[in-house]
Formats: structure tokens, sequence, C-alpha cells
């Protein structure tokens, strides 16, 4: 058992946990759409681009191998590079999805500024969705993902082969052009909210 691994997970979101509960109500923060509306792709679609057999063994397993390394032999370059690519583009598709979920999110918000009942649930997807594969990705996908790029150097990959920190970079991208339209999304509401 990793344990330092398994503590370090439970710590950090117990601390997002306890600080989303110290700021008033936990349950605003839990929508069983935008849950399932990034949880769906998240899952499905590195099926797609991976394959089932490569999404249970370098996905699944992956994660299996990082908290409970036991007596398994260790993995090639190759496989290790294989969990690594499998990593990353499961961050990469929460975090599209979570920026589709606040595009949408943010489209009913706009269509309904005539109707303040419901700007709030609207703005409430369009955060929700992003707010989970965030915690998702830094919580889980980005620790994961370093830890097979380093064992794909260890185990002999070219450093030079690996992509840099894709998951990170993928998240920098999606959230420019995502805060640039929630900006937008906030003013227009503020806007709409002044003339009433």
């Amino acid at each position: 058992m990793n344990l330092s691994g398994i503590v370090g997970l439970l710590v950090a979101i117990l601390g997002v946990g306890l600080g989303a509960a110290l700021l008033g109500e936990f349950t605003v923060y839990f929508d069983l759409i935008s849950l399932v509306f990034v949880l769906l792709p998240m899952l499905l679609m590195p099926m797609v681009i991976h394959g089932h057999a490569d999404l249970r063994k370098y996905g699944f397993g992956a994660l299996w191998r990082f908290l409970f390394p036991g007596d398994s032999a260790p993995w090639s370059a190759s496989e290790n590079a294989k969990a690594l690519r499998v990593i990353d583009s499961t961050g990469a598709m929460a975090i599209l999805a979570g920026a589709a979920g606040t595009l949408i999110g943010t489209v009913q918000m706009l269509q309904a500024l005539d109707d303040p009942s419901v700007i709030g649930p609207a703005l409430s997807v369009a955060l929700l969705t992003l707010l989970y594969p965030l915690l998702m990705t830094g919580l889980l996908l980005f620790p994961l993902s370093r830890h097979y790029r380093v064992a794909a150097i260890q185990a002999g990959s070219d450093p030079s082969v690996l992509e840099p920190d894709g998951t990170v970079r993928h998240v920098m991208q999606v959230l420019s052009l995502v805060g640039l339209s929630i900006g937008i999304s906030f003013l227009l509401m503020l806007l709409c909210m002044a003339s009433f």
C-alpha cells in the first residue's frame, strides 16, 4: 500500500472539503447533472481514444498500482509511458467536458437574463462543471501523471519523447478561454440585475 499517496490524497480532499464547508452549506457544491456531465466524457472518451483494454490496464490499473503497489512486477518504460498518456488524456477530457458544461451554463444564463430566478441555477451549472474536473485533475490525475512520467524516465524512456505535463497545459489553455466567457457572463448578469 502506498500509504503516503493515500494519506496525501485524503488530506487534500479533506482540505478542499473543509474549506468548502467552512464557507457555508456544503450541499451547494453537489449537483448530480454537473457531475454526470463531467464524469461520462472523462471516462468514455479515453476509452474511445485508447480502447477499453488500455483504459482498464493503464487508467484504472495505473491508479491501483499507484495506491497499492504490492508485489506486481514493475512496468516497462513503454507501459509507464502508456499509463502517462491515458492519464493525461483522461485529465484533458475532464477539463474539456467541464469547459463545455461551463459554456452551456453560460448560454442558459444569457438566455434567461429577463428571469433572475433562472440565472442562479444556470450559473451554478456553469461553475460546478468546471469545479469538478479541476478538483479531479488537481487532486488525482496530476499527481498520477507526474508519478508515471517519473517512472517512465526511470525505466529508460527518453524524456524528450514524453509530453511535458500535458494535463497542466490543457488546463491552462481551457481555463483562459473559459475565464473570458465567465467574466463576460458575470458582467452581463450584473448589467441585467442592475436594470431590475
